[in-house]
């Protein structure tokens, strides 16, 4: 008996964190697997997807992105035309993407499978709408890969049964140590990759508008105290993003340039002195290359960063921004090391355990047993 088995995505990050478990999921004869793109980011998805080597079956029709409910609802319609005839759907993370493939599973009475399942802050706004799709795609999963042992605590104080969930690690980070033992590929950079530099990456909705203003404000005063620093800003080619780093282009030092390919990234990340960003995966991430990163957030749903000490939360004023990088890029400039022991998300193996855990659900047998090395 074969069984059919789909990966709903739609952003670049989901296409990165489902490469592993896809090509761990080839390897059972009897596991068939569908990918299925909602194309909610198209021109970043797809250039990962090639990077990555992973190919789509079904992409969805372009859908409308002149707002959030007008993007998921012609999502839901390109979706709702598809006869999908598979016996579980997985989704990834906390985009419109996963809750789209999350809720079509539910309505159509087919399993859900949710990887890095459980992250969760205090308020349901922070960061929006993130934060109430993970809460909501927790609701509809039957089984929920989390990536931490705090994660799986998360679940549990919700009512999740403690038999559906597995502890796997991130596959972030499977992806991550696979691209850096691939070494850096040759990607035209726009600035000397042999300089001393600072990433700055920030999209977080709830930062659009002053917020973010202030924070490439507070980036051009890092800058002008550090002349002999580039700051490489790979911004979203969202204009609303754009539109606030405009005036700090000016500054010889600041670059502001497209989103670098995947394939290059982690090489720029990992030969950084600093990281400020609002992104989540980067917070996982920095726990394996040891560059320091200030998390430009009020709140954050992975903790265990901060916890190991390569991320510092340290919200989205200036003067708190300031303070703490200032701080950070002095001792880094002295030699100061900032590796942890281990990742508190996983040893690289996370695919393989998420998609053990599938292949247990398939087959109607008991859920492996959790707890990838270097986790408590």
């Amino acid at each position: 008996m074969g069984y059919r088995v789909a990966l709903v995505y739609g952003t670049r990050p989901e296409a990165i964190k489902f490469e592993p478990l896809d090509k761990a999921l080839r390897r059972f004869d009897d596991i068939e697997v569908l990918t299925l793109s909602t194309h909610q980011h198209s021109s970043l998805l797809d250039e990962t997807l090639l990077s990555i080597g992973m190919t789509t079956d079904i992409e969805l029709d372009e859908p409308d992105r002149s707002s959030l409910t007008e993007l998921f609802g012609s999502m839901a319609m390109h979706l709702a035309h598809e006869d999908l005839k598979v016996d579980l759907i997985v989704v990834q993370g906390d985009t419109l993407s996963a809750f789209l493939g999350a809720l079509h599973g539910y309505l159509s009475g087919i399993p859900v499978a949710h990887l890095e399942a459980g992250l969760r802050t205090s308020d349901l706004n922070l960061p929006h709408p993130e934060e109430g799709m993970r809460r909501a795609i927790g609701q509809l999963s039957s089984l929920h890969l989390a990536p931490t042992p705090r994660a799986r605590r998360n679940l549990e104080s919700e009512g999740v049964a403690a038999e559906s969930i597995v502890v796997t690690g991130n596959t972030s980070i499977d992806a991550l140590l696979r691209r850096l033992e691939a070494g850096s590929q040759d990607v035209p950079l726009a600035w000397p990759f042999d300089s001393t530099y600072c990433v700055v990456t920030v999209h977080r909705r709830e930062n659009w508008g002053t917020t973010m203003d202030g924070i490439a404000q507070t980036v051009a005063v890092l800058a002008e105290a550090y002349p002999d620093i580039r700051f490489i800003c790979p911004l979203h080619p969202n204009p609303t993003v754009r539109e606030s780093f405009a005036s700090i282009t000016r500054l010889e030092n600041v670059y502001v340039i497209d989103p670098i390919p995947h394939e290059a990234f982690a090489s720029v990340l990992q030969g950084s002195l600093m990281i400020l960003t609002d992104s989540g995966g980067i917070q996982e991430e920095s726990t394996v290359i040891g560059v320091p990163t200030i998390v430009l957030r009020g709140e954050t749903e992975r903790p265990e960063a901060t916890e190991v000490g390569s991320a510092f939360l340290v919200g989205t004023d200036g003067s708190d921004i300031l303070r703490t990088a200032r701080d950070v890029l002095e001792r880094r400039l002295n030699g100061e090391d900032f590796m942890p022991m281990t990742s508190p998300f996983g040893d690289g193996k996370a695919g393989h355990r998420a998609a053990d855990a599938i292949s247990c659900v398939l087959r109607g047998v008991p859920l492996p047993s959790d707890l990838p090395a270097g986790q408590s």
